[in-house]
This record gives structure tokens, sequence and C-alpha cells, in this order.
């Protein structure tokens, strides 16, 4: 199970930074959060939608999802919301790894909610991705104001609370299984089904306001590659949890530091604003140092 949660959470981090990149694309030539939010899940439900017939679980969980399934909904569209608005103010490296600020959130949640005391190895990694996040204002490009950190910590909030839904829908769906294919069973059947229900809703939407097959094609690269990352990520949660899968999935900072500097030069994607190689280097640093401290976390609440 660790070796399947290592990695599926490495390879969703891979692919759900490929899709940042296509989101960025799509809102450099179309310029709407909206289209791209609606049309990309409305594609990803219609594809989800025929694979509930073959991953339908034993129990019934549909008690489960009458209140699971709208949050989820509520939640996701807040989230993503805030990262396309963030992708206007931040270029996609810089905002990507600071997803990983969802350190001080869970932690700030567990003092609050919990009321949990924190050791301190959990308070240096709290000041590690704190540190981390602060490095990255210095290191050229777009500054990251009041606006931007407002959409970065709206982003981190919520979703936090879609993997913690999306992490107990899998273990539920899971049963009594504990083997890789029951692990992707339930994992695709998670997923499916969340998205179906997120994909019913945008089209509803979309014929609302009136549908463009063009969009829909446009969103296509983001939404591939954003389904392979969820696939993925949904197998990690199952196998090792969602602190731990956090941990994985915040690589994603490090491979988009490393595609933006591969991209930064060719114009293909124009938020990525050019910058000396050893800025490239203090991102990579503060990526690293955002990694380190959700590493450190993990351990210390493990």
């Amino acid at each position: 199970m660790l070796l399947l949660g290592l990695i599926s959470g490495v390879f969703s981090a891979l692919s759900q930074s490929v899709s940042y990149l296509f989101s960025a694309r799509y809102l450099q030539r179309h310029r709407s959060a909206e289209w791209l939010l609606l049309y990309s899940q409305a594609l990803m439900g219609a594809c989800c939608l025929p694979a509930l017939f073959f991953l339908w679980p034993g129990a019934s969980p549909w008690r489960l999802l009458a209140w699971l399934a709208p949050l989820w909904v509520l939640l996701y569209f807040g989230g993503q919301g805030f990262f396309f608005l963030g992708q206007r103010l931040l270029e996609s490296s810089k905002l990507v790894s600071l997803l990983g600020l969802k350190i001080p959130v869970l932690a700030l949640f567990a003092i609050t909610f919990q009321s949990a005391h924190l050791p301190p190895m959990a308070w240096g990694a709290v000041a590690l991705t704190v540190g981390g996040a602060v490095l990255f204002n210095w290191t050229g490009g777009r500054r990251l104001t009041l606006k931007a950190l407002g959409a970065v910590l709206g982003t981190v909030v919520l979703y936090c609370g879609c993997d913690l839904l999306e992490t107990h829908l899998v273990r539920f769906s899971l049963g009594e299984g504990c083997g890789p294919w029951a692990v992707l069973r339930a994992s695709l059947f998670a997923l499916c089904m969340l998205y179906t229900v997120l994909g019913a809703v945008c089209w509803g939407i979309l014929m609302r306001q009136g549908f463009h097959g063009r969009l829909l094609w446009a969103s296509a690269p983001f939404c591939g590659f954003w389904y392979a990352s969820q696939v993925l990520l949904f197998m990690c949660f199952g196998a090792v949890g969602p602190v731990y899968g956090n941990v994985l999935n915040s690589l994603r900072g490090v491979f988009s530091v490393i595609l933006g500097l591969l991209l930064s030069r060719t114009g293909w994607i124009r938020s990525e604003v050019r910058v000396p190689a050893a800025m490239w280097v203090r991102r990579g640093v503060a990526a690293l140092l955002i990694v380190l401290g959700i590493a450190l976390y993990s351990i210390a609440r493990a």
C-alpha cells in the first residue's frame, strides 16, 4: 500500500503541474476562469458517468452522498475559482508551490476545532512552510499582493476541505478490501461519483447560459491532465491518507518550478515572467522548504 501511495502521489503531482500550465494557457487565450471551470468539469463529468455502472460499491453510499457530494461541489467550485483568480495575479510556478500553505491551515484547524497542542516539530514545520512562502515573494516576477495572498489562502482552505471529504468517501467505498485493486476501484468510484455530480451542475449552468463547443474542446488538455492527477491523488489518499498524501502531492511545487523554468523563455505561457537564473534557484529552494515543512508536519502528527 505504501508503494502504491508513493507512486500515485508523485505522478499525481506531476500531472497536476502540467494541468496548471494548460489552465494558464486557456486563461491567456480566452480570459475567462468561469468558462474554464464550467466546460472542463462538464467534460469530465460526461466522461465519468459511464464508469459508475462498473465501479458501484457493494455498500450503498446514498446516505453519505446526500450530504457529502453537495458540500464537496461547493468547496470545489470555491477552491477552483480562487485558484484561477490567483493565476491572473501570480505566475503558475509560484501559485502552485504556495498551495503548500495547507500546513499552517491544518495546524490552525487542529488548534481551533480539535483543541490540539502541537509539538515543537509541528511548529517547526509551520515555520518552514511559511518561510518558503515568504521566500517566494523575493524570487522576481509578480509580487505577492494582499489580493493574491487572499486567492492563495482561499484556494488552500477550500482544497483542504475537499481532501478530507474525498478521503472519507474513498475509505467508505473500500469496505473490507485492502489490496491495490480494491483501492483503485474505490478511488475511481469516489472520483467518478463526485465529478459526475459536479459535471451535472456545470451542464445545467451551461445550458442556461449558452453552450459553445469550441470552448469545451479548448478545455480538453487541462481536463485530461487534471482528471489523471485526480485519479492518482484519490488512490494516494486511499492508500496512505490525506496528510502523507499531501506531502507527496506538494512535489507539484517543485515540478511547477522546473516546468516554469523550461517554458519561461518560450512565450508559450506569458504569465511566467522572465527572471534571472538565480531567481529560479531561489524558487527551487522555496519550493523545497515547503515540501520539507509538509513532510515534517506529517511526521509530527503521525
